[in-house]
């Protein structure tokens, strides 16, 4: 695969310092891009067929991982009905340097969500409160995403609010990188605990005690004189320094919940973390 990410590195994202340690933080980078696209599940849990959205954007190696890994997912289904289903899906690929000349692309995570759930069927938010930036991530120019995992009750209100990941768009030495990281969580997720929520009054998730949503929250800076950083479009290769997938303290009920892609969501969007399948098989190679 021809390099991405070494060749992106002046696209949209920062060096704080040179020399050695912005090298080191060169081989953090990786470059990332959402897939999205239906697979049809057949009542077996095997992949029947798939379908990848506006396929020819995406580089030859990637449309080959995809070709090759897609048809043998395997899938534990909720609806017991003897039809295939359709399943929006949302993939997400990233390119890491191997060397100053070949990148290695992989399947890292992916979501699926119900292409059939009606708006009274799911959890849509009431009222939103907008996080506030943090004070030491403003001054020092650090933007980046919060993917996190919200609990709503039955109530509408959010019960709980955790950050599974953190993916810095700014090239921030590594020694203030957990700062960062943690300031961003923050502010996300003390926001999304005064969110209120519709929630499901028909369908399959109408008599649960509660639901969990994934919500990422991106914290962007716009300075006067600087490129802006925007948000990828479809197709195109977004670069940042990807933070640790946190371990979080779940019931034992919802263990499985760390067993699903946070970072395979698209900006903007909410993603209910009860799908009607559920991937029991690897996302593939490199």
């Amino acid at each position: 695969m021809k390099k991405l990410v070494m060749g992106m590195l002046g696209v949209g994202i920062g060096l704080w310092s040179s020399g050695s340690c912005a090298e080191d933080l060169r081989q953090q980078m990786v470059a990332s891009t959402l897939v999205t696209g239906t697979v049809l599940v057949s009542p077996d849990g095997k992949v029947h067929s798939f379908k990848v959205d506006q396929a020819e954007k995406l580089p030859a190696a990637a449309r080959d991982l995809l070709n090759r890994n897609i048809p043998t997912w395997t899938f534990e289904r909720n609806v017991a009905l003897p039809v295939d289903i359709t399943e929006r899906m949302t993939i997400r690929l990233m390119a890491k340097a191997v060397d100053a000349h070949h990148d290695a692309i992989s399947i890292v995570s992916a979501s699926f969500d119900d292409d059939f759930r009606a708006a009274d069927e799911t959890v849509v938010p009431a009222t939103r409160t907008e996080p506030k930036y943090p004070g030491e991530a403003v001054t020092g120019n650090v933007n980046g995403t919060v993917y996190t995992l919200i609990y709503v009750g039955r109530d509408g209100r959010t019960q709980k609010a955790l950050a599974e990941q953190v993916n810095l768009r700014t090239a921030v030495p590594k020694k203030y990188q957990d700062q960062f990281r943690k300031d961003l969580a923050n502010a996300a997720t003390s926001a999304l605990s005064s969110w209120t929520w519709r929630v499901p009054t028909s369908g399959r998730q109408a008599a649960a005690p509660g639901w969990w949503v994934r919500i990422p929250v991106v914290f962007t800076l716009s300075i006067k004189g600087k490129l802006e950083i925007k948000d990828p479009e479809y197709g195109d290769w977004d670069v940042y320094i990807p933070g640790p997938r946190l371990q979080l303290t779940l019931d034992s009920a919802d263990q499985a919940l760390q067993a699903q892609g946070s970072d395979a969501i698209a900006n903007g969007t909410i993603h209910l973390a009860d799908p009607s399948v559920k991937l029991t098989t690897s996302l593939g190679g490199s």
